[in-house]
């Protein structure tokens, strides 16, 4: 988007000055300065904060404000021509020039230096204040002897283009309308609130999204973990139930080769004439069988023909 031109605002009473657009702000210079149609000076005739608007240096409307209850402060200000204005300030070309001086029209238009000076576009208030009464005639001599032409009327103000932009003219004569496709101020200023609130609200999500990113990480991190710890437990288990198992086949070694329960009918004792060695071997082996079944079996048939071998030779000698 382009940039904006440069605003100029003259007025000499304070408080008089209407609202620069937001665009412009930058770009607005401001002159507390009164025009005429020389250097010589004049009487302002300033109103209250309240209806400043309609301060002016034309005695005539003065006195209507008077008349109309509204008295103003009389005080004497330096003038500055139209001409001088644009001399200190204004870039080569001006685009739009308004006049709203309450009654001081064809002072300050004649201040100007028309051949030098040539806005595209100049807007002069055409009534009096508070009224219809058109009072054109009284200043538009100057601008039509300038070279200027009569574009449009908006019921308040007359608006001129430069004779070299002629084509200018029937733009202007057309009032704002629906085919122009413009925005109303008061919509404008909703879309920019709206954007800003857009703006806000995306940079929030993107704050969100960022953290949202971070738990994702910190959840899949747990996930890894504990996948690793359930492995682990498994493992752990099937570990444990091995041991179970063991244990269990120990203790049924164990029970087998007990005395058994005191109740029961006495039964020969098949560890009958083994000696303390053997038996001590023998539970040494039952202790070792369940890690090492194959070497236990061995020693289980050896012992088993050992006591074979000691009840023979028992026998041979009764």
């Amino acid at each position: 988007m382009s940039e904006p031109p440069n605003l100029f605002t003259v007025a000499a009473a304070e408080g008089d000055h209407s609202p620069v657009p937001e665009g412009y702000r930058s770009r607005h210079v401001s002159l507390g300065e009164a025009l005429g149609a020389s250097l010589l000076g004049g009487t302002l005739y300033e109103l209250p904060p309240d209806v400043s608007g309609g301060s002016t240096l034309s005695d005539a409307n003065a006195a209507r404000h008077r008349e109309s209850g509204h008295p103003a402060a009389e005080r004497t200000v330096a003038t500055l021509t139209l001409a001088e204005i644009c001399e200190r300030h204004a870039d080569a070309t001006i685009d739009f020039l308004s006049v709203d001086v309450e009654g001081h029209e064809r002072e300050v238009l004649a201040g100007g230096d028309w051949k030098t000076w040539r806005p595209r576009i100049v807007l002069v208030e055409a009534t009096e204040p508070t009224t219809t009464i058109p009072t054109h005639e009284k200043w538009e001599d100057i601008l039509l002897g300038a070279g200027y032409l009569f574009a449009a009327f908006d019921g308040l103000n007359r608006y001129y283009v430069r004779e070299e932009e002629a084509e200018l003219a029937p733009v202007l004569a057309v009032p704002v309308n629906c085919l122009d496709d413009y925005t109303p101020h008061e919509v404008s200023r909703q879309l920019l609130d709206l954007g800003w609130a857009a703006d806000q609200a995306a940079r929030q999500l993107a704050a969100s999204r960022a953290v949202n990113a971070t738990l994702l990480q910190e959840y899949q991190g747990f996930a890894r973990e504990l996948n690793l710890l359930r492995a682990r437990y498994e493992k752990l288990e099937r570990a444990l139930t091995a041991t179970r198992a063991q244990c269990e086949a120990v203790r049924a070694m164990v029970v087998e080769g007990g005395d058994g329960p005191a109740e029961a009918p006495a039964a020969p004792d098949p560890m009958d004439g083994v000696s303390p060695a053997s038996l001590a071997v023998a539970r040494r082996l039952t202790g070792l069988s369940a890690q090492h079944p194959k070497a236990a079996a061995a020693a289980k048939t050896a012992l088993r023909k050992g006591l074979q071998v000691k009840r023979s030779l028992s026998d041979r000698g009764r």
